[in-house]
């Protein structure tokens, strides 16, 4: 055994048992090679979570991640019309296996099973019979996704990774001959995608486990003054400005942009004009022409003409960054008699922190969900959990990063689709809509006031979390899991009572009294009628289930 896989193995070892002890060392692989593998995407724990598509019938794919000019892709996008031509399509597929060595056999499952559901359409009722119905989904979503942006022209990257604990460097040449032949036979299918395989090793994986992203940033300034010790505001070119905000893949760093509330709104007018404004040089500076950019920062200094910035965030400014992006990235032009705007602010605490993000993003019309833990209620929330021993992450990744165990990080989508399933009763829109069902204003502030108990809202969370584990620990596949723990959490939460659950008997409910059976009662009641009705993730969204669910308590 090489030192590689000793030190991977002690590693993954030391990792599972400290945050997800629950997990077997296969389960913990799976999470931990995506998380490494997709480490510039920083996906939340959920995210990750949401892309593993592993079990009986998977066809060898173990994870499956779309991202559309890097933004990640878990649902059906109801229009495409925002994105431009050139749009970047990413496909990610991760074969995760934790044994030594690369398999043939396993590359050659892979190729047979991208053939089939790698298409802008497939027989969904045929391979239903050889794929499992998370693959189906997933599949089904990028078919839906490329058909409808094919007219956009986009560039699209198929990354292929085979992930086991061995040393890629003794791959033998036959398996490396397969995944060539992959690599072949997709790019037969798309004409001009990019597609790559990656044996992914012990060397790679301990290589990605010690990188941290970077979080010490340098921006190269023309021109600035410092109002004050907090404060810092510049002229910077725009050729440094997209060094600054592009990686070493020459992609925008998401990093920057955690913190900023608004989705790139592409085609729109703004952005037509900021784009004409690249594109058609004249007289007056571009900074004349656009009120630029906010960055926030835990520290900052000044050495010369240049900015060093500990853990920037761009609050305000992701169109015009993203029209940066696209003009240097498209047209590979050096523009270094441009400059734009740059606002370099280091709050001093969390409250000011919000409110400078809020402030700047005044103009936004529908807040996406990262704004909402701006609130002063988030702020409450998180407290409340923490001093139960639960980590509300309102900041993306922030206990991810420090650390903490999976099953005790609540994301925010995780709260919304517990609240959404248990307080106003909609699980199949829970299920449905993951990251955009608090974009709906008057939702939201059902769920989401300081009039609603903590307790409820904390007890909520939990009897979701509790129904989740419960679940794993059964036989039932990933893809009923999925598609009923939404409707099981409803069904135990009424039969407590014999009532729809409200935010009163919420803050009563003991879920520490839950067992095991009555989970397991409660899911298999659903599951009957779920299968009636077809037993589709499509019926898991819709309205007939949660209707009839409904019908049995009144």
């Amino acid at each position: 055994m090489s030192n590689s896989i000793l030190l991977l193995e002690t590693l993954i070892e030391s990792e599972r048992l400290e945050i997800a002890s629950e997990l077997s060392k296969q389960d913990y692989f799976e999470i931990f090679s995506s998380s490494n593998i997709l480490k510039d995407k920083d996906l939340t724990y959920d995210e990750l979570q949401s892309g593993i598509v592993d079990g009986g019938d998977d066809g060898g794919v173990d994870s499956v991640y779309l991202f559309i000019d890097n933004e990640y892709v878990n649902e059906e996008i109801p229009s495409f019309s925002h994105y431009k031509k050139g749009v970047s399509i990413e496909l990610v597929v991760i074969q995760s296996k934790y044994s030594e060595g690369f398999k043939e056999i396993a590359v050659e499952k892979l190729n047979r099973t991208l053939n089939d559901l790698l298409q802008a359409e497939f027989d969904k009722s045929g391979l239903s019979l050889e794929y499992n119905k998370n693959v189906i989904e997933k599949f089904t979503t990028i078919a839906y996704t490329l058909k409808n942006l094919v007219v956009k022209f986009p560039n699209l990257t198929v990354n292929c990774y085979y992930s086991t604990k061995g040393e890629s460097s003794e791959t033998h040449p036959k398996v490396k001959r397969k995944a060539n032949r992959l690599t072949e036979d997709i790019q037969s299918n798309w004409i001009d995608s990019k597609v790559n395989f990656h044996f992914f090793g012990a060397t790679e994986l301990l290589k990605e486990a010690r990188r941290t992203p970077n979080v010490i940033y340098k921006v190269k300034t023309e021109d600035g003054f410092s109002p004050d010790k907090n404060m810092y505001v510049a002229l910077v070119k725009l050729s440094d400005y997209y060094n600054f905000i592009t990686n070493d893949s020459n992609q925008l760093d998401k990093n920057l942009f955690e913190a900023n509330i608004r989705d790139y709104q592409g085609n729109v007018n703004v952005n037509k004009a900021i784009s004409n404004t690249l594109q058609n040089q004249s007289n007056e500076n571009f900074w004349w022409l656009n009120n630029g950019v906010t960055i926030i920062g835990n520290k900052m200094t000044s050495s010369g003409k240049e900015i060093i910035i500990d853990s920037p965030q761009i609050v305000n400014g992701l169109q015009t960054s993203n029209e940066i992006f696209r003009y240097f990235s498209t047209s590979r032009k050096d523009d270094f008699e441009r400059s734009i705007l740059v606002r370099v602010i280091c709050p001093e605490g969390e409250d000011s922190r919000d409110k400078i993000i809020k402030a700047t993003n005044s103009q936004t019309s529908i807040p996406a969900v990262s704004l909402r833990g701006s609130d002063k209620i988030h702020r409450d929330i998180e407290t409340f959990f923490k001093s139960n021993g639960y980590y509300y992450d309102r900041r993306k990744n922030q206990y991810k990063n420090e650390g903490k165990p999976i099953e005790k990080i609540i994301s925010l989508s995780f709260l919304g689709q517990a609240l959404m399933t248990i307080i106003l009763h909609k699980p199949n829109v829970a299920r449905a809509r993951p990251s955009t069902l608090l974009n709906n204003n008057e939702e939201y502030k059902k769920l989401f006031n300081e009039n609603n108990s903590l307790k409820s809202t904390y007890n909520s969370a939990l009897l979701l979390k509790t129904i989740d584990i419960a679940l794993r620990k059964t036989e039932i596949s990933s893809s009923e899991r999925g598609d009923l723990s939404f409707y099981t959490c409803l069904e135990v939460a009424y039969n407590k009572y014999q009532k729809l659950p409200t935010w009163d008997l919420m803050e009563k409910i003991n879920i520490f009294e839950i067992t095991q059976k009555e989970i397991d009662i409660s899911f298999n009641i659903i599951r009957e009628k779920y299968i009636e009705l077809g037993g589709t993730n499509k019926v898991s969204k819709g309205n007939e289930l949660i209707e009839w669910q409904i019908l049995r308590y009144n």
